[in-house]
């Protein structure tokens, strides 16, 4: 039977699956991230390194303790918040294959705009949430 699973492509994971797989487990307070099996295919190897790129450059905030952090009762979305050094570092993921939306609540933000790590997108909590 083993054989038979480690041939069947429709059971390999996506480069998409494999960081929000990822990014769940870093919200949910990961203290490590393991990848297998290894024989994983050139784009999921790309989609590994670049999601280790990222949490390698998050690192300072992402070993703080997790503070308060909650989103929409019912959402497929997860969120983790940590504070280092007075920043507040929000993780969200959606768990689900399809599109979401949620309202992130993390008392730390207050008023704050957050940036997206590529810095491409912002959006501003209001009264500690965001949509």
């Amino acid at each position: 039977m083993e054989h038979q699973c480690r041939n069947n492509s429709s059971l390999d994971p996506t480069p998409d699956t494999v960081r929000a797989e990822t990014w769940l487990a870093v919200a949910g307070g990961a203290a490590a991230i393991g990848y297998f099996p290894n024989n994983w295919s050139p784009a999921v190897g790309a989609a590994i390194g670049d999601v280790n790129h990222e949490i390698s450059t998050l690192t300072p905030a992402l070993i703080e303790p997790a503070i308060a952090a909650s989103s929409s009762l019912g959402s497929s979305v997860r969120v983790g918040a940590r504070d280092h050094n007075g920043a507040v570092y929000v993780i969200v993921v959606n768990a689900s294959r399809t599109a979401a939306s949620s309202t992130i609540t993390v008392p730390a933000l207050v008023d704050r705009t957050l940036v997206t790590l590529a810095g491409q997108h912002r959006a501003t909590a209001k009264a500690s949430a965001v949509t």
